[in-house]
């Protein structure tokens, strides 16, 4: 028999159980849709519990009948849901279980009493709690059909032996033996229903109608703590230890579901916490309790089944743990999103943004839109670095992001209605992946880079416009020699235009071919005749200095023209200079600078010394750069003394004009003085002077020293501007972070190399003491 109930058990639980809903049309949509996915068979929907009882009613012998009916409880007239519960259950043997809204009413709940339903689900009705309430009233029913089953089969047998006890009277021998089987057979049906129960998960109390316990399993004193049966009804009736879920108040003697029972209550999923010696820690069941009645409907005890959920409710619990801080952390990701200053959009793969937070919109000038992506990039205005062409809907980082490809630091344009003038952005993107690895969609980092590329911009126009100013000079340099040139030149031409040597040489030679015959003659007795000879000698002394001079001029044009091939081969080196740092010569690249400058100090009496002795021989740094820094530097020097010159115009200088070039070591640095007596400057010079456009020259740009400034910021050094005001000289300290290379060190206490001083060059010893 066993064997067989759990075939028929196994058989229904394959196919699904079967489920009867009743409820209005809407409800009855949603629970089919639901109980579909908990894989439960909709066997029949009815609208009013009278039409519940015609469908049941309906159904051909033979053909299973519903295992279960879901029924509103808020059903109306023809018929009520609790009335309707009422017949399915008393009539058809149906367990029913209600659908309810919150708490009922009191003739709500009376109605749904009569009833006796197997369990209550709330609305909105919740995946895990109807599953759960409908396992549990069919698996409560099985074991109420059985139990009733075997109650019957009970009943039959006691009518059986009372029938044959009164046949013993008269049959003794025979009674006897038939006695002695039956008995056989129900210590059999005993120890099977022992088995059952003893094999039972849940627990299990069967009481008489004084509280008695008249039948217990393992599973009760294993879920409840050993009992010790005495002749006192409180204990049998209450838990040992039994409080309410909050695990501190005691569950009140007449509260427990046993007592209840035994006063006709039936309980439904009634939460008892257990702790005592037995449980230190606790245990949590749920229980059910039913009445136990006659056929006169007295109740004449109560069974309560109970099983252990500690392991459900913690489960349930670290489930709604989590749910709060997911929530928290999502609120959390969404206050660092909105507070954060780039703005971050996501899309999921179909390419709809899903996330756009108050930066993005700040930054874009627009928040999120409805647009299709085909026309996301004309909507929000995105070009090319270029500013007129419109990047594709295919090339935008937040498209390909959604196809899976990342992308970094690419940089746009955007120009929108609400953007008229345009800006930058810097744009990143990654593909975002679900739990499973799976492609869901796209995220992308926006940020405003606006200021960085005006800032590199104007980097560029200082650093070209530095590049004029050097070139300016050059040709200044270059056009003062070709004056030199020309001067010499037109000496040339004016000695060689005005010379007579020629012409009297051409006259002596016609007056000596004229007596050739006679030429002794003539030059002895001739008055003229003995001229000749004086005049060849003051004619000849005539052409050595007319040679002498045009000598000169041709020296001077030819020094002139080298100094022009000079400047032009030494900036040409530079200009052909990658912008990659090399390893230099730090003397030859100051020598090749101020070269440049020499004919521009050198005419203005300015004495210049280079001093590098304490400095390394050579440096790892961009040439080109460093070279055009240090014509920008000592530029500036002969422009102060300029000013120095004109602001004392017509007074005697107190010194000769000087610049100084001191290279030294100190410390991580290497440091370059530009050293100048020119007109000097005051504080607010000393700040101001390395700003963009700052010049107190009349058509100056303000980039020389800019430009000088940004690379040596640039190379991770400094640079300052030091003076005591007017008419004391300034001295530009540049300090580079020694990524010299010191090939040639200089020992503490050795002779160091002499400061080169070149006289054509404009190079002398000096001392600022």
């Amino acid at each position: 028999m066993l064997s067989a109930e759990m075939a028929a058990e196994q058989e229904c639980t394959a196919n699904g159980p079967r489920i009867l809903v009743v409820g209005s049309e809407l409800e009855v949509a949603g629970l089919e849709a639901l109980l579909s996915d908990l894989n439960y068979v909709v066997c029949a929907v009815a609208r009013s519990g009278r039409e519940a009882i015609s469908a049941v009613d309906a159904i051909p012998d033979g053909q299973p009948r519903p295992d279960l009916a879901l029924i509103d409880l808020a059903l109306a007239a023809p018929e009520s849901g609790t009335a309707g519960g009422d017949r399915l259950r008393r009539r058809f043997g149906i367990p029913v279980v209600f659908v309810c809204d919150g708490d009922l009413p009191p003739c709500a709940v009376r109605g749904a009493r009569i009833a006796e339903p197997a369990g209550y689900v709330p609305k909105p009705v919740a995946r895990w709690h109807l599953r759960a309430t409908i396992d549990t009233a069919l698996a409560q029913h099985r074991r109420e059909t059985k139990l009733a089953e075997r109650a019957r089969r009970l009943a039959r047998e006691h009518a059986a032996l009372r029938r044959r006890i009164a046949t013993l009277q008269d049959r003794s021998a025979k009674t006897e033996a038939t006695l002695r089987t039956q008995a056989k057979d129900s210590r059999s049906q005993a120890m099977l229903l022992s088995t059952v129960m003893n094999s039972m998960g849940e627990g299990l109390i069967v009481a008489d109608r004084n509280g008695r316990y008249l039948m217990t399993n393992p599973a009760m004193e294993r879920l409840t703590g050993k009992y010790e049966p005495d002749t006192d009804v409180a204990p049998r009736v209450r838990f040992d230890g039994a409080y309410y879920p909050d695990r501190k108040t005691p569950i009140p003697l007449d509260r427990l579901p046993l007592a209840r029972a035994l006063r006709g209550e039936s309980t439904d999923l009634f939460d008892v916490f257990i702790r005592n010696d037995k449980h230190p820690r606790g245990v949590l069941l749920s229980t059910s309790a039913r009445p136990l009645k006659d056929s006169a409907g007295v109740v004449r005890g109560a069974v309560v089944v109970f099983r252990d959920i500690t392991t459900l409710r913690e489960t349930q619990w670290r489930m709604k743990e989590t749910a709060r801080r997911a929530e928290e952390q999502h609120q959390a990701l969404q206050t660092v999103l909105d507070s954060i200053s780039d703005g971050v959009v996501t899309a999921d793969t179909a390419g709809r943004l899903t996330r756009f937070n108050p930066s993005a919109a700040r930054i874009l000038g627009l928040g999120r839109t409805a647009v299709l992506p085909e026309r996301r990039a004309e909507r929000y205005g995105v070009y090319y670095l270029d500013q007129e062409t419109l990047v594709p809907a295919d090339s935008l980082p937040l498209t390909r992001a959604t196809r899976g490809e990342p992308s970094d630091e690419e940089e746009f344009f955007v120009r929108n209605p609400s953007v008229p003038h345009g800006l930058f952005i810097s744009v990143s993107g990654r593909p975002l992946h679900d739990s499973a690895g799976t492609l869901s969609g796209g995220v992308v980092v926006i940020r405003d880079v606006t200021e960085h590329v005006r800032a590199h911009q104007t980097l560029l126009q200082a650093f070209a416009q530095g590049r004029l100013e050097v070139v300016d000079t050059i040709v200044h340099n270059i056009g003062n020699a070709i004056n030199s040139v020309e001067i010499g030149v037109g000496t040339i031409h004016h000695e060689l235009a005005r010379t007579q040597e020629p012409r009297r040489l051409r006259a002596l030679a016609q007056a000596v071919e004229r007596h050739r015959e006679d030429l002794p003659t003539y030059l002895q007795s001739d008055p003229r005749g003995r001229l000749v000879l004086p005049f060849l000698l003051a004619l000849t002394t005539d052409f050595e200095t007319r040679d002498r001079r045009l000598t000169d001029a041709v020296e001077r044009v030819r020094g002139r023209v080298a100094h022009i091939v000079d400047l032009i081969r030494t900036q040409k080196s530079y200009q052909h200079e990658s912008m990659a740092r090399k390893l230099i010569d730090l003397r030859r690249s100051i020598s090749d600078a101020t070269k440049v400058l020499a004919e521009s100090y050198a005419a203005r009496g300015i004495t210049l010394e280079v001093d590098c002795a304490r400095a390394p021989r050579e440096l790892w740094i961009q040439e080109s750069r460093f070279h055009q820094m240090l014509v920008n530097l000592v530029k500036n020097a002969v422009e102060a003394i300029d000013a120095l010159a004109a602001a004392d115009a017509g007074a005697a200088p107190l010194d000769p004009p000087r610049i100084r070039i001191a290279c030294y070591l100190q410390d991580e640095f290497l440091v370059l003085d530009v050293i100048d007596n020119g007109i000097g400057m005051g504080e607010q010079r000393n700040r101001l002077i390395f700003s963009a456009g700052y010049t107190t020259k009349d058509g100056g740009s303000g980039l020389g020293l800019h430009s000088v400034a940004n690379f040596v910021i640039g190379s991770g050094g400094s640079i300052e501007a030091l003076s005591d005001g007017h008419g004391t000289g300034t001295t530009i300290r540049v300090m580079l972070r020694r990524a010299a290379v010191d090939r040639q060190p200089v020992r503490a206490g050795s002779a160091a190399e002499p400061a080169t001083t070149t006289k054509d060059r404009g190079v002398a010893p000096s001392s600022f003491g």
